[in-house]
């Protein structure tokens, strides 16, 4: 495990530390990463998913809950602050070069390639 994977596991812990009540389920969801049940905080995860997926919908799932839930209206902001937010902790954007590869990215820090594509994306805005 590098120092990138054993940082991501603390602040995830931290997080749900904050908050005891979650519960986190495997189940099959078509299509689909990971589903928040916000009135049981759950975070359902989908069974198809390797350790990369799965460490990328857990730590989605644990923002979302973090957050709240939100209006419908709101839903395209509310989705972008915790994409945003769960790349810039699962990728650390200290040292990450704009022109870094995502699939390099996505093998050096253990996550999902869509979140190393977003990872290059901030890194590239400075």
């Amino acid at each position: 495990m590098t120092a990138a994977h054993t940082a991501v596991l603390q602040h995830l812990r931290a997080l749900l530390q904050e908050m005891p009540d979650v519960a986190i389920s495997v189940a099959h969801l078509p299509g689909r990463m990971a589903h928040v049940h916000y009135d049981t905080t759950t975070i359902t995860i989908a069974d198809h998913l390797g350790t990369p997926g799965f460490a990328t919908a857990l730590m989605y799932g644990v923002l979302s809950l973090r957050r709240g839930p939100y209006p419908p209206s709101d839903a395209e902001t509310a989705e972008h602050a915790v994409m945003n937010e769960m790349v810039q902790i699962l990728v650390p954007p200290s040292g990450l070069p704009p022109d870094s590869d995502p699939h390099t990215v996505a093998d050096t820090y253990g996550v999902d390639i869509s979140v190393a594509r977003q990872a290059v994306a901030l890194a590239q805005k400075g």
